[in-house]
Order: C-alpha cells, then structure tokens, then sequence
C-alpha cells in the first residue's frame, strides 16, 4: 500500500468525523489510516471505533495518557505499513484529489524526499476564512 496516513487526536470527536470523511472521498484509495487516540477524556476513541467498523484501512490505537501530537506521529510510524508516510491533524479535511496529486507526484520524482501542501483557513461553518493557497511544492535534498 502507497500510503500511510497518521492521525493524532486528542479530545477531537467533534471534527474527528469530517476527517476521516475526507478520507473516505480520496480518490486515491489505497491507504491506511492509523488514528491515535493520544489519551482523550472524550468521546474521540469511540468515532475512531466506530469508522474501523465501518472501513478495514482504518485502525485506532490508544495512548495511556496525553503525551503530545509529537509523540502520537511517533507512535503511528510504529504501526506504519505503507511506501509513504502522510500526517493529518484530526481536526483538518482533505481534498479528494490530495492524495492522487501528490503521490503521483512523488513517483514522478525519485529525488523527492518530501511532498507538502498549503493550505485554506476555515470557520466551523467551513467558510474559508484566509485564501487559497499555492497545491504542492517538492522538497529534496542533494545526495
């Protein structure tokens, strides 16, 4: 599998569901999501439950306690089983197209050894508040 998308979440039921909804969209489907519940006091374990039932490339696992945003990455990197490796905040949502984009553009690239995009500041109504910004950009180092 191409991708490995890690999501830590910490007390983020209430945009957890539209991340991974995003996800669900891609129209690159090979990918698994790994949500770490980075130790919430909320309801965010029981979503993360509820979408593993729903969708077999999305697993949860369960840090203690709080241990930070850092450390949960870490953690999913673990478990991590795909080719490339993408982070998303449990509280963002992709573009269906993200995911396409950017690998094809990772395979078009064998010096590439990091692909990024920016981003669009939204309200809780999803309203775009800052605007758009530039799709991709390549990064690499010299060998």
């Amino acid at each position: 599998m191409p991708v490995s998308i890690i999501i830590p979440a910490y007390n983020a039921a209430r945009w957890l569901p539209a991340t991974l909804d995003s996800l669900l969209l891609q129209t690159c489907s090979d990918w698994e999501a790994i949500i770490i519940d980075d130790g919430s006091t909320d309801g965010t374990a029981g979503v993360g439950e509820d979408y593993c039932a729903r969708d077999g490339r999305i697993s949860l696992f369960r840090m203690p306690e709080n241990c930070g945003t850092a450390a949960a990455r870490n953690r999913g990197m673990l478990e991590a089983r795909g080719e490339y490796i993408a982070f998303l905040d449990s509280d963002d949502i992709w573009f269906p197209t993200k995911l396409e984009k950017q690998i094809c553009l990772l395979q078009a690239r064998p010096d590439c050894d990091a692909c990024y995009t920016q981003f669009e500041l939204v309200d809780d109504w999803c309203r775009i508040t800052d605007g758009w910004r530039e799709l991709s950009r390549i990064s690499h180092t010299t060998r």
